[in-house]
């Protein structure tokens, strides 16, 4: 039986004219990979909207497995993430022009969530193929870690049977190498 997998990136924010997460997703859509149905989804880079978003996503296509991947343009290397945080803060604005500092997710739920997705075979996945991986302890304060809490918190408390975690790319990684990344990682579920 086929499983459904979905698949978040971001389109372009602040000074990042570009985010290879878009064009990563895109050439994911609509792919079979390891008995997996990917359905992919660009995500806006706003805190409010793209929580809406993906829940939508998460009620109508009701996923085995969520993969949502960010944009981390000071990293040089493929980071799962292994937590994310109820807590919100940049300097950043996003692109509804909203800064959030010293703001908590959700104010009635709990510090964070660790994802739930088998990073440690991500990691070693990711080593077989010589693409350079580190994990990452958390997923940062902007918007990414808003989604992968929201997701976490959400399957968490509908008792959904659903994978769910994040994964950082850098800004310099060739499409071909990256795609090859995220491949590697779906077949590693």
């Amino acid at each position: 039986m086929i499983k459904k997998l979905l698949l978040t990136g971001f389109g372009p924010f602040a000074e990042h004219l570009e985010n290879p997460t878009e064009s990563l997703v895109k050439s994911f859509a609509g792919q079979e990979l390891n008995g997996y149905e990917i359905t992919s989804a660009v995500l806006s880079v706003e805190y409010e909207n793209s929580v809406i978003e993906l829940d939508k996503l998460i009620e109508d296509l009701n996923p085995d497995v969520i993969i949502s991947l960010g944009l981390a343009a000071d990293r040089d290397c493929l980071t799962p993430e292994l937590i994310a945080v109820n807590y919100q803060h940049s300097e950043t604005a996003d692109n509804a022009n909203i800064v959030k500092k010293f703001e908590k997710i959700n104010t009635k739920s709990k510090e964070s969530f660790f994802s739930t997705l088998p990073v440690e075979r991500f990691l070693d996945a990711l080593s077989k193929n010589n693409i350079p991986n580190k994990l990452s302890s958390t997923a940062g304060t902007y918007v990414c870690n808003t989604v992968m809490y929201y997701a976490l918190r959400k399957i968490q408390q509908q008792k959904r049977h659903c994978l769910s975690g994040f994964i950082h790319i850098p800004e310099k990684m060739p499409q071909e190498q990256l795609n090859l990344a995220i491949a590697s990682c779906i077949n590693a579920l």
